[in-house]
């Protein structure tokens, strides 16, 4: 017998599920139908392992254990979810009174060496409307995926101070007249 239900995520090494086995030494495992594309059965200890490639809802797969008297079958059920891809926007600054930079994002959670082109949409960018010295956040959103559960994370954008110069005018005048107008 497996615990179950077993449930997995893409992409990630799964912790090796052990049968608990009564009634003498088993000889040989199999399985039908075939496990989700990147776990193995080992026909010998029957330990279900490796790393899924593919989604797979709730489905049902029959271990069968072989031993001297015979064997014996058991049904398991595993699932194989998305994992979460999270975007985050860099944060950013500006000077006060200067355009907004260019936005952009950090992917963190992609598997089996994909990237941000499988990914269906365009990236939207928004922010909290001002233009004081502060901070700002800055939201994102607009992509989707069939291989991923994608989670948002907003940045920041500061406005700094500008700097401020200030240059007095030359001005000059004879001992004894009136000031010079500033």
């Amino acid at each position: 017998a497996y615990t179950t239900p077993l449930i997995f995520k893409r992409g990630y090494q799964i912790t090796p599920s052990e049968p608990t086995v009564t009634g003498g030494p088993v000889t040989s495992y199999n399985v039908s139908p075939a496990l989700p594309l990147g776990l193995t059965l080992n026909s010998t200890t029957g330990i279900i392992s490796g790393i899924p490639e593919e989604l797979s809802v709730d489905a049902s797969y029959t271990i069968t254990a072989t031993n001297s008297g015979g064997n014996s079958s058991v049904t398991i059920n595993i699932a194989v979810e998305k994992p979460t891809l999270s975007i985050t926007v860099n944060n950013t600054n500006k000077v006060y009174g200067s355009e907004d930079p260019v936005n952009s994002v950090t992917y963190s959670g992609f598997v089996l060496n994909e990237d941000e082109s499988l990914l269906i949409g365009s990236l939207v960018y928004s922010r909290v409307t001002g233009e004081e010295v502060g901070n700002y956040n800055i939201s994102v959103a607009g992509l989707s995926s069939s291989n991923y559960e994608i989670q948002y994370e907003t940045g920041v954008l500061e406005i700094k101070k500008a700097a401020l110069t200030v240059t007095a005018e030359d001005l000059s005048k004879i001992f004894g007249s009136i000031d010079p107008t500033l």
